[in-house]
């Protein structure tokens, strides 16, 4: 019989992700660099888009110490459009970020660094 994962929604999820700005930062930096790309407006952007609501629906699935948070972002320039986001941290200790990908052109890949990863990735910081 195969089990099924259940998500929780954030409002009833009872710990903290334990996001910090430093593991944002790590992970931005790090898909940035590796992709030859200094450029830092996905982290700018993402805040923005964090502090104007665009982030809903944010879910976790539990799975020993990786946890698997899906979340719909509205496009901001497409009004209508809205991005499946899916993020993976592992929550040893300050959650690193292991995995990030958005429907977006710029999420595409297992670690994306778009705008809209950034603004769920400070939805959880300001959720913890």
């Amino acid at each position: 019989m195969a089990s099924t994962i259940t998500p929780i929604s954030i409002i009833n999820y009872k710990k903290p992700c334990n996001i910090d700005l430093g593991s944002i930062t790590e992970y931005f930096c790090s898909v940035l660099a590796s992709d030859g790309s200094h450029n830092r407006g996905a982290l700018k952007d993402g805040n923005l888009l964090f502090k104007d609501h665009y982030v809903q629906s944010i879910n976790i699935y539990k799975q020993y110490t990786k946890r698997t948070i899906s979340a719909k972002c509205r496009a901001q320039m497409k009004k209508s459009t809205t991005y499946q986001i899916n993020m993976i941290i592992n929550t040893n200790r300050l959650a690193d970020i292991l995995e990030g990908t958005c429907e977006c052109v710029a999420g595409n890949g297992p670690r994306a660094a778009c705008k809209h990863l950034a603004a769920l990735s400070f939805a959880l910081l300001d959720y913890d």
